[in-house]
């Protein structure tokens, strides 16, 4: 995927969206157990959203959790999120 962006750097919002929502979704989805790696990329998240920028929380938001609501795995992913990424994707 990275490949297509050629000597460009992606932005946040497009390596959040199209790489790790993408990543998280196939582990939400699994009939495997993935606990372990879900619990770890939401940990990373949540040191972000609770330790970042103002511009940060907006890429986790809207990046992470609105892909997530549109998926329909907003509820699944609920399971691995610290307070604080629980309190952003609860905002309208």
């Amino acid at each position: 995927m990275l490949r297509q962006w050629d000597d460009e750097i992606p932005g946040a919002h497009i390596v959040y969206a199209d790489l790790l929502c993408p990543w998280l979704e196939r582990l939400l989805e699994s009939p495997d157990s993935y606990e372990n790696e879900l619990r770890r990329a939401f940990a990373v998240l949540e040191k972000l959203v609770s330790e970042g920028s103002q511009g940060v929380r907006d890429v986790v938001g809207a990046s992470v959790c609105e892909v997530l609501a549109a998926e329909n795995m907003l509820d699944r992913a609920r399971a691995f999120m610290g307070p604080a990424t629980h309190q952003l994707c609860d905002q309208p």
